[in-house]
């Protein structure tokens, strides 16, 4: 009978632990995509450019935009936009992703540390390695 009480609470965590982890998640394990629409999704100018220049160098491989799709808060603070792409003639398909984050502005209280000058100290004495000379 004490094999059996040690052997539960060995086991307590195998079955206990997939429960506490399911019910503490705050994102949900399928992901979601919308269809993209520009004016709703800010892009930055840079990421926005190399989509257009991937999905153009694809376009002219054959390829062309089955679907354009846009995810956000899977990750936290990361953006996904997803474009798939289909050439009829070979029956290929390609996939072309920009994965992103974009700077949020934060609200700083009047104590915070912003606009100050940082101080860095470094050490005043650097130790440089020293190598033996190989004679010739």
């Amino acid at each position: 009978m004490v094999y059996l009480a040690w052997l539960v609470i060995l086991l307590v965590p195998y079955w206990l632990g997939p429960i506490v982890v399911w019910l503490t998640q705050r994102v949900g394990a399928p992901p979601v995509f919308e269809p993209f629409t520009p004016g709703r999704y800010p892009v930055p100018e840079g990421v926005a450019a190399a989509f257009r220049q991937t999905c153009d160098a694809l376009t002219t491989e054959g390829f062309h935009v089955v679907s354009d799709l846009f995810q956000t808060g899977q990750v936290k603070h990361i953006s996904t936009r997803v474009a798939l792409l289909e050439n009829p003639a070979t029956a290929e398909l390609a996939l072309a992703v920009a994965m992103f984050t974009v700077a949020r502005p934060t609200a700083r209280s009047n104590g915070s540390r912003a606009g100050r000058p940082r101080r860095l100290s470094a050490p005043t004495r650097w130790a440089t390695p020293s190598v033996p000379r190989v004679s010739r």
